[in-house]
């Protein structure tokens, strides 16, 4: 599988899924170039291969250049992902070399010279005619070469469209497809997602929240029951470092109830389990989620509170506040 390190130069492609229809979803496709090919040629570029690399991957580099525009992509390939090519072939030799790397959108056919860990030359790309065929069975026209060949850099295939639209994904665009695979959201993630009670997400949030490592294993230790957060809630929730003892800690001492804000003004503000814990045993006559804010927002430490409740047993919060702001604790 490709490990995806994307450089888009310029955006490739809008494609949007309408209605589903027979084999496929409709789709619009739009290539804002004048140099556009609407799916009647190939596009030809320039590659490169860098094997000598310390982890052993092999680099690939790919560069296509139009009038108005260009793009570049790059990623760790297998060596079995290609046609013709093999790592003894790689490292043998500098000679000329022919190879391919093939998808279900099209293949791209590269020629040039290789040897020694290193090589370039040419490619010419063609989509795949039966691919192209099933998307104009379902009401898509003039698919262009250059949509054909984003969707072979990130092997989206018919059947990959076909298992997200089984699970509920049927108003994605192609686009949206692509970054899903370039972000690593794939099948195995929509399904545990389901899993813990989150069968559906729009494209943007689930990048969101595969980016933030919102994993179905993070939502379950989290224990929700039959809350239902919002990808954004859930994302907050994680970049503040909200975690499952956090909040296993917070229920046991009482705080069931609390919203994503509470949790996450609670962690922004230092309030820890154990600040709750001393400030709970000190027995005061409401200790809220603002309440305990509050309090370390203005330095108000259990040892401090313990000083004051010593001498006024009936001190509230707002009283604690009071001097501390004062600097008094003999009031």
């Amino acid at each position: 599988m490709f490990r995806r390190r994307v450089v888009w130069l310029v955006a490739a492609i809008a494609l949007a899924i309408l209605a589903p229809a027979a084999a496929l979803p409709g789709v619009h496709e739009h290539w804002h170039s004048d140099a556009a090919s609407t799916g009647t040629g190939a596009v030809q570029g320039d590659w490169q291969i860098d094997a000598n690399r310390s982890d052993g991957a092999i680099l690939l580099r790919l560069r296509h250049v139009e009038p108005n525009q260009q793009w570049s992509w790059s990623s760790d390939v297998e060596v079995s992902e290609f046609t013709g090519l093999s790592r003894s072939r790689i490292q043998g030799a500098s000679g000329p070399v022919t190879f391919s790397l093939e998808r279900d959108a099209g293949s791209f056919r590269c020629e040039g010279r290789l040897g020694h860990g290193h090589g370039s030359g040419d490619y010419v790309f063609r989509g795949n005619p039966a691919f192209r065929a099933e998307l104009e069975r379902s009401g898509v026209r003039d698919v262009s070469d250059q949509s054909l060949m984003s969707l072979t850099i990130h092997d989206v295939s018919r059947e990959w469209i076909r298992e997200l639209q089984a699970r509920g994904y049927r108003t994605l665009t192609l686009d949206d497809m692509v970054r899903l695979k370039i972000h690593g959201v794939d099948l195995a993630y929509l399904d545990g997602l389901e899993g813990v009670g989150y069968p559906r997400f729009e494209a943007d949030d689930l990048v969101r929240l595969k980016i933030h490592g919102v994993d179905p294993g993070y939502i379950r230790s989290l224990a929700l029951g039959d809350t239902r957060l919002t990808a954004d809630d859930l994302v907050r929730l994680k970049i503040h470092g909200v975690d499952a003892e956090f909040v296993r800690d917070l229920r046991g001492l009482g705080y069931s109830d609390l919203t994503t804000d509470d949790l996450v003004r609670l962690r922004l503000n230092g309030v820890t389990s154990d600040f709750v814990r001393d400030m709970k045993g000190l027995r005061l006559p409401t200790l809220t989620a603002d309440d305990l804010v509050r309090l370390k927002l203005h330095g108000v430490t259990p040892e401090f509170a313990r000083r004051v409740k010593a001498r006024h047993a009936d001190a509230t919060v707002d009283d604690l506040i009071r001097i501390r702001l004062r600097g008094d604790t003999e009031s």
